[in-house]
């Protein structure tokens, strides 16, 4: 090995022989030569006028084929292995002379480590700018039988350089004859491949610029859909499927930290591997450790997973989710983390590249507006939603208030109606007695009969009432009803109302039955309040109804309450009537006078400031059943 290698320098230097036209021993030779040249020409010719650099090459290569007249010519290109990261190149072209087997798709051919086959010498010579020339008998056993599986029995490998390194190799095999390739042959082969290297790094800037303005449309795109637009989850889903497009990435994906999860904005992930949406935290503090180690702000670069340390939460998510490589970039917003942008290679190890990871730091910033823009937005629209709630409440507490204060002017001008009127009645019935009296006598002094003193008596009494009922029902919300309490025995009160009552319910052809049991314990009540309530249900009973009424008192124990009832089968009342019946001012459809409707809205007070409660039921035609609670003067057990 170390012979051929020697040899190999010695044939490819320059510096060991003068440069000199090529001395042929016969015209035979010279004209084979002569076809070389012309080949070599035309070849180059091809490469550097044709706009195809594929069709390009394989033609050149095909002319070479000819020319040199060996069975294969073909291209690799060294590149780090994918998997393993180690030295490695694979054939990219190839051109076959009829009869032989094509090898382009061999995949031994594909990601070959010949390191592995002890090649490394080759290696050196090819890296030093020099051709490799062997007869592959003449090579060790592991070496021979490579090369000998593929049916080759002489082999050229001229190097093709690509700004001053080696980019790959340009064989040449013949699989008849153990060709010695001359001094002048790789001489001429090898300017080729120097002319070779300068389309493939033509071809590598022409693919930079593409690459550049590429990455500048995107950029562009990006802050033109950031201003055009609000709505960020479109913007997000764009920027992750153009990133990978452009990067050739098996994933890209936008996460965002919060105080107790990871959420994934947006992704876009190749079909063959999991989606980052399924992850789900291997520990309580899995969200903190991924903050933690990228809180510092910079870019992590990793080109190949198995050769980093990593904290073991973060190392088993690239486990679970096959990443091999991959860029993270801190999302800044505000000054603080809010998330990453992610682009992993999962189908082996991934050389970064420099405008790579530029490019990435700039669509951060991009990414990083668009969210403080939709943050922003969110806030106003939150902002305005909850104006035009304040508004709204506002509008519908002033639309309440102004039907409140309709309702209350109604009811003031309902009151001034009704207590004018009922005022008005006894004072005029009181005037017309007088100025009869005056009319009829002319004398100094007037006899006034007695039933004319009693009905003017009456009528002062009754106006006297109705300003003492305005004044309790003031005095009642402003201070409260002033309760005297003592045990009281509701049978016997109800003995003595009765019997108060006894005229009124004469003149209005009424009957009453009392059903209040003498056994019943005492209350814990004042019994002049007390007293006021049954009189209000009474008179309020005879007043709205016709003459001949039917009234029941009646009262029970439930639980440690006496319930009380005055029951009358008159006319009884509507549903909304029932409803509003112990407000102020609430009077009655049927009422057959004229009241200010104060003496039920007292007996609420009474009844409340007793601890108990007060209702109605009936329905239209059925009568009305007032009822009442208070509480008994000690606990009393339900018989």
């Amino acid at each position: 090995m170390e012979n051929i290698l020697d040899e190999a320098l010695q044939a490819s230097d320059p510096s060991c022989s003068e440069p000199a036209l090529p001395h042929w021993s016969s015209p035979n030779s010279s004209r084979i030569w002569q076809t070389l040249l012309q080949g070599v020409a035309e070849a180059t010719r091809v490469l550097l006028t044709s706009c195809d650099r594929v069709t390009a090459i394989n033609q050149a290569l095909a002319i070479l084929g000819q020319v040199t007249q060996v069975d294969r010519v073909y291209i690799f290109e060294y590149h780090p292995h994918p998997e393993t990261g180690e030295p490695a190149m694979s054939r990219r072209f190839e051109w076959v002379d009829a009869g032989i087997l094509p090898q382009l798709a061999n995949p031994l051919l594909q990601n070959f480590c010949y390191g592995r086959y002890g090649l490394e010498d080759w290696q050196r010579v090819v890296e030093s700018n020099h051709s490799v020339s062997v007869i592959i008998r003449e090579l060790p056993g592991m070496q021979r039988q490579l090369f000998e599986s593929f049916k080759i029995q002489s082999m050229l490998l001229v190097p093709i350089p690509v700004h001053g390194k080696l980019w790959g190799v340009m064989g040449f095999s013949d699989c008849h004859t153990e060709r010695q390739w001359s001094p002048d042959e790789e001489a001429a082969l090898m300017t080729l491949a120097a002319t070779l290297g300068g389309v493939v790094a033509y071809r590598q800037l022409s693919a930079a610029l593409d690459c550049d303005a590429h990455r500048d449309r995107l950029l562009g795109e990006m802050a033109q859909r950031i201003r055009r637009s609000l709505d960020l989850q479109q913007i997000l889903d764009t920027t992750v499927a153009e990133v990978r497009e452009f990067l050739g990435a098996d994933r890209v994906h936008i996460i965002s930290f919060d105080s107790s999860k990871t959420m994934v904005l947006a992704e876009s992930v190749d079909d063959r591997y999991r989606s980052i949406r399924e992850w789900t935290p291997l520990a309580d503090n899995h969200v903190e450790l991924i903050e933690a180690y990228f809180v510092h702000g910079c870019i992590d670069v990793i080109n190949d997973s198995a050769g980093v340390t990593l904290p073991p939460v973060i190392a088993q998510d690239f486990v679970d989710f096959q990443v091999r490589a991959g860029i993270a970039v801190p999302l800044t917003v505000t000054e603080q983390l809010y998330g990453l942008l992610v682009v992993t290679q999962c189908t082996g190890p991934r050389e970064w590249q420099r405008f790579e990871i530029d490019l990435l730091e700039q669509l951060s910033t991009q990414v990083a507006i668009a969210i403080q823009q939709a943050k922003l937005y969110e806030e106003l629209r939150c902002l305005n939603t909850d104006l035009e709630q304040q508004v709204e409440q506002r509008t519908q507490e002033l639309r309440q208030q102004y039907a409140e204060l309709q309702d209350l002017q109604a009811l003031k001008d309902e009151f001034l109606h009704a207590f004018s009127h009922d005022l008005r009645t006894p004072v005029m019935g009181t005037l017309l007695v007088m100025s009869n009296l005056l009319r009829k006598q002319t004398d100094s002094t007037i006899a006034v009969p007695r039933a004319v003193l009693e009905r003017v008596i009456h009528s002062g009494q009754h106006q006297l009432s109705l300003i003492n009922s305005l004044l309790e029902a003031h005095s009642s919300d402003v201070r409260g009803i002033t309760l005297h309490y003592e045990p009281l025995h509701l049978h016997k009160l109800i003995q003595a109302i009765v019997g108060d009552l006894d005229p009124l319910l004469l003149t209005n052809q009424a009957t009453l039955v009392n059903r209040v049991l003498a056994t019943l314990p005492p209350v814990t009540a004042d019994p002049l309040q007390l007293r006021r309530v049954y009189e209000n249900l009474l008179t309020n009973a005879l007043n709205h109804n016709r003459l001949g009424l039917e009234l029941v008192l009646d009262a029970t124990i439930e639980d440690d309450m006496l319930r009380c009832i005055v029951q009358d089968n008159g006319a009884g009342m509507e549903a909304d009537m029932r409803d509003h019946l112990f407000e102020r001012y609430a009077r009655g459809s049927r009422s057959q006078s004229t009241g200010v409707g104060l003496g039920l809205y007292l007996c609420r007070q009474i009844i409340t400031a007793h601890g108990g409660q007060i209702g109605v039921t009936g329905d239209p035609g059925a009568g009305s059943r007032f009822w009442f609670t208070l509480p008994l003067a000690g606990a009393v057990s339900k018989e």
